[in-house]
């Protein structure tokens, strides 16, 4: 069985990880008005645990392997800045809500809500849009363009994740593409979607600390994704990259059904 990363640092049977992004460039709250970092703060201090998006004024999307275990006492949110650890508006969690058919085993269904004690809107930041009733499905179609962004590691090889955001170009795989890609591994469910290095950019990828980040569309205005696992090592291989649907509409249900 191949080793998966994911982007946070437990351990779910598989490699730990904190998103990063492998290859890329880095990147502007300008072009990320809705990305938020998302800390631990404990005995030691403060660290980066995983990327989310701002989906409402007081409601941030992320992966739910990032926040199984932890309680909202123990995270912060850092919104409206490029550098996770100044800038921007420093918001405290105030509830967690993980997805109820949420499976550490399989990886399906990766996803969680943190509601915010205040409001993220203004100095720039700005919630991103959910897929509509009638938007490119990318979840099942191959070669789609999509952005991914987060504070992953740079190299596989880094010991930390940098301060500063950065973002990668990657194109859509379709499911049965992905499945038998990881055919070894979890199966590629209804409620996940995959990605891999557009032609430009070989061997681009999402790596720990990017985990919980957001898939969007090209123009990056559009929520397609949350970053949720790849392949242990972060370098380029034939595996795609997994992530959690929320053009899935019970997903997008449940997520609506929390924003505040």
């Amino acid at each position: 069985m191949r080793s998966l990363v994911l982007l946070a640092p437990i351990w779910v049977a598989f490699s730990p990880l904190v998103t990063a992004i492998i290859h890329g460039t880095e990147a502007t709250t300008l072009e990320y008005p809705f990305i938020a970092a998302i800390l631990n703060n404990d005995w030691f201090g403060t660290s980066l645990i995983c990327t989310g998006s701002v989906v409402g004024p007081k409601t941030i999307l992320t992966a739910a392997h990032c926040v199984d275990g932890h309680t909202p006492s123990s995270l912060t949110v850092r919104v409206g800045s490029a550098n996770y650890t100044t800038g921007g508006k420093l918001l405290h969690a105030q509830e967690i809500f993980i997805h109820p058919s949420w499976s550490s085993s399989t990886i399906d269904n990766d996803y969680a809500i943190l509601h915010l004690a205040d409001t993220a809107m203004g100095g720039g930041v700005t919630a991103i849009a959910l897929p509509g009733n009638n938007a490119i499905n990318p979840d099942d179609t191959s070669g789609i363009a999509v952005r991914v962004a987060g504070w992953g590691k740079l190299d596989s090889s880094d010991k930390t994740s940098p301060t500063i955001l950065h973002q990668a170009n990657m194109v859509t795989v379709d499911r049965s593409t992905c499945n038998a890609a990881w055919a070894n591994d979890n199966p590629i469910t209804k409620n996940m979607m995959c990605t891999q290095p557009d032609a430009p950019m070989p061997g681009t990828s999402t790596c720990s600390g990017d985990n919980g980040g957001p898939i969007v569309d090209e123009l990056g205005s559009t929520l397609y994704g949350v970053i949720s696992y790849g392949a242990n090592g972060c370098t380029a291989t034939p595996l795609p990259n997994v992530g959690s649907s929320v053009s899935d509409e019970a997903a997008k249900a449940w997520i609506q059904g929390l924003i505040v």
